[in-house]
């Protein structure tokens, strides 16, 4: 966005996605009434989710501009939902990847003999509130060198500096959240040091 963009006009962006989600909320709850009457609802899991998050002006973007990896394209929704209405309603906290959607599904299938991932896990018991978190950190990749890793209390980003605030918080290029930024450098610095020897050490990654 440019540094003298019109906030209205941003406004309306934001309404407009607004619409276009209850739009889509609405075609997914006639899907769901047309479904639920046939025989095969009684034996399919449903999933949705996204390829990316969608900024609405965090950071200077409106859209899918880049691959940058800020919160808001990295965490997307993951709904699913259990034939049985196992943990409906319910909402995990974990750290999941996108790599985690094919093994659930090649779990929910019965294919056992499929090659294994350094980093996908299926995620039928989780759902289910039958497994606790079994991670502690993600770690992401995108081009440029940007690397990024989330926790869940922290999300540190390394990368390009973004040069439309000057008041933004770095830690060389890295940037966090403001208040954590400036309140503990030293946390900063040696997350930011943790994260140079996950990658070069080739700690499992999720590249985007």
């Amino acid at each position: 966005m440019p540094a003298d963009y019109d906030p209205d006009e941003l406004l309306g962006v934001a309404q407009a996605y607004a619409g276009q989600v209850t739009l889509l909320d609405t075609c997914l709850g006639a899907f769901l009434d047309f479904f639920d009457g046939l025989p095969i609802a009684d034996e399919t899991l449903l999933t949705l989710t996204s390829a990316r998050g969608f900024p609405l002006g965090e950071h200077g973007r409106v859209g899918p501009c880049d691959d940058a990896l800020f919160g808001e394209l990295a965490h997307v929704p993951w709904m699913m939902r259990f034939p049985d209405a196992a943990g409906a309603g319910a909402r995990r906290p974990s750290l999941v990847e996108p790599a985690d959607l094919w093994a659930t599904l090649l779990d929910w299938w019965n294919i056992g003999d499929a090659p294994r991932s350094p980093t996908a896990e299926s995620l039928l018991l989780l759902a289910r509130g039958e497994a606790v978190a079994w991670r502690d950190r993600l770690c992401m990749a995108g081009g440029g060198g940007r690397r990024a890793i989330r926790t869940p209390a922290w999300f540190l980003r390394d990368g390009d500096a973004p040069n439309y605030s000057p008041s933004r918080p770095t830690v060389g290029k890295s940037t966090m959240s403001p208040p954590a930024a400036r309140t503990w450098p030293s946390v900063c610095s040696t997350r930011l040091g943790n994260m140079n020897r996950l990658f070069r050490v080739g700690s499992p990654i999720s590249r985007r």
